[in-house]
């Protein structure tokens, strides 16, 4: 990890802060395929989506991921809200 992505993450999370973490109850789509087995998560500290926040500045690079997970770390709310809506207009045409 870089040192502007260290600073980065450092403005949300501190030692005692609260955070959501937020991940697939399903085991099968929670852990991704690497090596470690790591957690897909979405971190939430003060509002503001921190995986977002790193990809949007190009601090963290994004993943071919459609993960429940992978979805929130890339899109907003409203982004994901349209996508749905969009999803179910065409799906039932």
């Amino acid at each position: 990890m870089n040192d502007a992505a260290r600073n980065e993450i450092r403005k949300y999370i501190r030692p005692g802060q609260r955070i959501t973490i937020e991940y697939d109850a399903d085991d099968a789509k929670k852990f991704s395929k690497d090596s470690t087995r790591s957690i897909r998560a979405v971190v939430t500290s003060r509002g503001r989506n921190v995986n977002k926040v790193l990809l949007d500045k190009q601090l963290a690079k994004e993943k071919d991921d459609d993960s429940p997970a992978g979805i929130h770390a890339r899109y907003t709310k409203g982004e994901i809200a349209f996508g749905s809506a969009m999803e179910t207009l065409t799906h039932d045409v």
